[in-house]
């Protein structure tokens, strides 16, 4: 992986100077394939799988919250676009985090600042080649 400060970047001046050096620590990296396997096995290994019923009073009740990040963050926008069009009921909260919502920075005329820290062009054109199967 290569963080910001190892290449040569053409929107750094872009970003406020409070937070350049946090943006450094966070690592830049294709994603690929073999990348999105290893990091889902990882992922099963670091969370444990426990029903909290059995650690603390819980009670149920009729609230849907519909959430997800990246894809999951799209599907879930979609969900809630679709539940509110239905009318059969309200959603209670939605949480996208770092939703992928629009394909368009994955095409060309490629944007001269876009794709250089953490999610890089080629990781957005994977992910939409993933969920756009031609």
């Amino acid at each position: 992986m290569v963080t910001i400060s190892d290449q040569k970047s053409r929107s750094r001046h872009l970003i406020d100077l409070e937070i350049v050096s946090a943006i450094d620590l966070i690592p830049t990296s294709n994603l690929s394939e073999t990348m999105l396997m290893e990091s889902r096995e990882n992922q099963e290994k670091m969370i444990p799988k426990i029903d909290v019923t059995e650690m603390f009073p819980v009670t149920f009740e009729e609230r849907v919250v519909p959430s997800g990040s990246s894809a999951g963050g799209g599907l879930a926008a979609v969900l809630a676009l679709y539940i509110r069009d239905q009318k059969e009921f309200e959603i209670h909260h939605l949480r996208l985090r770092s939703p992928m919502l629009d394909d368009r920075t994955g095409i060309w005329p490629e944007h001269p600042y876009a794709g250089e820290y953490v999610w890089t062009k080629r990781s957005n054109y994977f992910g939409w080649k993933s969920v756009l199967v031609h």
